[in-house]
């Protein structure tokens, strides 16, 4: 049974917490503490699989009950309850939470994301690896100017306006997105100069999705270098696969979803080459020397592949069910109910073909069959060449 801590210093909304959740009761051991103090008191008796704590308290606020969580239960997904008005401080004060949820938040929403917060601490099968993931301090949130984006994205009063002067207010993000607007990726015939016109020419969800990728690469670099990685690589690789991902899919929708799975599908690597950098080098090693893929190493070795590792990550900043299932089974397809054609069999399909372009890629071979079971096989050569164009275009792609 799940253990689930709810933080609050009012008796009333703790009161009824436990009211608009008490069908739960058979599936999960609720504890309701009455402020800071008495959650530090819960912690210390036991681990809890999801904290949910109010933000604003006297004497011991959210940030610091979630940051002893962190400190003594790294494992735990962290999750900030606040009032509307407090939120975007929220999202500016409490680098330790995973989520940010504005209260009074309605019972089926909150109950859903405490489902999806454990669904996600259940992907990672190595208890290393989960508080590793859990507990890094660089690890465990969103990029702050991503859930910025998203909080605005979702305000009706919100003009594009206001949202260029959003990323303008981060001077490397700002750069990152006007490299990658006037890249061959794009395919503009003219150079845009303007963060602004930028904002308008992308749309919502592919910003959103490339100030998530930029911001999780920039944020998820290793200390040192590591023999055989490079961050720069990883992320060229990733805008080629969500290139060739979106263009596979003719609706908006999937290709969106397709292009977000594809530019964020490898950051479970990422938080190996920051956490666990020597046993990554250890592995790119062997998968050279052995010419086999490294996911079949790091199942071997950890119990784990960074696909699985990058869909924890994604699940705790609640990305789309589909766009988090594309990222865990992109390198076994196999391992997922059948759907055809959607994101993570475009982004598994991408991913092998650009794989393809490159000489050391050993071990690694498009499944066939699979492509055989979608019924697409008539349609492979035709994404081979996209793909092959993609990656001649890749040099003028920014890292």
């Amino acid at each position: 049974m799940k253990r689930i801590l709810f933080v609050d210093d009012e008796q009333p909304i703790l009161d009824g917490l436990r009211d608009l959740l008490r069908r739960q009761r058979g599936e999960w051991d609720m504890v309701f503490a009455l402020g800071g103090a008495a959650a530090l008191a819960e912690l210390e008796l036991g681990q809890f699989d999801v904290v949910i704590s109010d933000m604003r308290m006297p004497d011991i606020d959210g940030a610091m009950v979630l940051r002893a969580v962190q400190e003594r239960h790294p494992a735990t997904v962290r999750i900030v309850l606040s009032g509307q008005t407090e939120l975007e401080a929220a999202l500016r004060v409490v680098p330790v939470a995973h989520q940010c949820l504005a209260k009074p938040c309605d019972p089926v929403e909150l109950r859903k994301v405490i489902e999806s917060a454990c669904i996600a601490r259940a992907l990672m099968v190595d208890p290393g690896v989960r508080r590793a993931a859990g507990g890094a301090e660089s690890l465990p949130s969103a990029p702050m100017l991503y859930s910025r984006l998203v909080a605005a994205s979702e305000d009706p009063d919100v003009t594009m306006e206001d949202i260029g002067r959003l990323i303008e207010s981060d001077v490397a993000m700002c750069a990152k997105v006007l490299q990658l607007v006037n890249s061959a990726f794009f395919g503009l015939g003219r150079s845009i100069s303007s963060v602004r016109e930028a904002v308008i020419y992308l749309g919502m969800a592919p910003l959103r999705s490339l100030v998530l990728s930029a911001g999780t690469f920039r944020a998820f670099s290793p200390a040192h270098p590591i023999e055989g990685f490079s961050v720069e690589e990883l992320e060229a690789h990733a805008m080629l696969v969500a290139r060739v991902a979106a263009e596979m899919l003719p609706g908006k929708q999937d290709s969106a979803e397709a292009f977000t799975a594809g530019m964020l599908h490898d950051v479970g690597t990422l938080m190996f080459a920051a956490q666990r950098p020597e046993e990554l080098g250890r592995l790119l090693a062997a998968a050279r020397d052995e010419g086999r893929p490294l996911h079949a190493l790091e199942r071997e070795h950890l119990g784990v592949t960074h696909a699985e590792v990058g869909a924890y990550l994604l699940s705790l900043w609640r990305l789309p069910p589909r766009i988090v299932e594309a990222v865990s089974h992109h390198h076994e397809p196999d391992r997922r109910e059948p759907h055809g054609l959607d994101p993570g069999a475009a982004v598994y399909i991408a991913d092998q073909l650009i794989g393809e372009q490159h000489a050391d890629n050993a071990g690694e071979t498009l499944d066939e069959a699979y492509i055989a079971e979608l019924g697409v096989t008539d349609r492979l050569e035709e994404w081979r060449r996209f793909a092959a164009e993609s990656v001649a275009d890749a040099h003028v792609v920014p890292a």
